[in-house]
Order: structure tokens, then sequence, then C-alpha cells
């Protein structure tokens, strides 16, 4: 009935009004997510560690005051300090060697757990 010519065509015109108006549209609201993304990766707070060196645990790269939790690896608490600077932060603690430990550091509605093994 139709011949070859128009079912390209309809084919072209179906898939412009399925597939445009998401790209262009939706290209636009993808673009602020990625460099969102983009930005998180290379913002100085988020380059953070935890480590165990001497019988105390240093915490490098966070800023601001926060909490900080220690838990054993079954989760039960062995130190809490909460509202303190955390910027270079050294916690004398006493902790088994050879064991593997939680450490939890809070700060504002963000929250980053750490697995330290001490020596």
């Amino acid at each position: 009935m139709f011949g070859m010519p128009f079912k390209i065509i309809f084919a072209f015109i179906l898939l412009n009004i399925l597939f445009l108006p998401n790209f262009i549209f939706g290209f636009n609201k993808l673009a602020p997510k990625i460099n969102q993304n983009i930005d998180f990766l290379y913002k100085k707070e988020n380059l953070v560690s935890v480590f165990y060196k001497d019988g105390e645990i240093i915490l490098k790269g966070f800023l601001g005051v926060g909490n900080v939790y220690i838990f054993t690896i079954i989760g039960n608490p062995i130190y809490k300090m909460e509202n303190t600077n955390l910027d270079g932060l050294n916690l004398r603690v006493n902790l088994k060697s050879n064991n593997l430990y939680i450490v939890r550091v809070q700060k504002n509605n963000s929250i980053k757990t750490f697995k330290i093994l001490t020596n």
C-alpha cells in the first residue's frame, strides 16, 4: 500500500518524536550531574584517610567538627569522641595487636567508615 520511501520517512519522524525531546531536554539535565560527580572526586575534603600507627589512630584530610567512633569487627563499641575538631586528629587508643577494627567518622550528615588493622 505504502512505498518504501514513505516507510523510511515515517520511521524517521517516529524516532525523532520519541527520542529527540529526551535527548535535547535530558542532555541539559544530565550535564550538571556529571559535573557534580567530577567535582566530588576532586574536592580536597574527600581525600581522607585513617590509619593506625604506634598506638595512635591518625585521621588525615578531615575538616571541621565531627564525631569519631571505634568498633570491633563484630560491632562492639570501644571508643567514642563527639564534637571534636577533626583537623589532623591523633587519637591515643589502646587496641589489641593483629585485630581488625572499624573507625566511623561522622560530620554533619555524612558518614565515612574505615577498617584498620592494628600491628
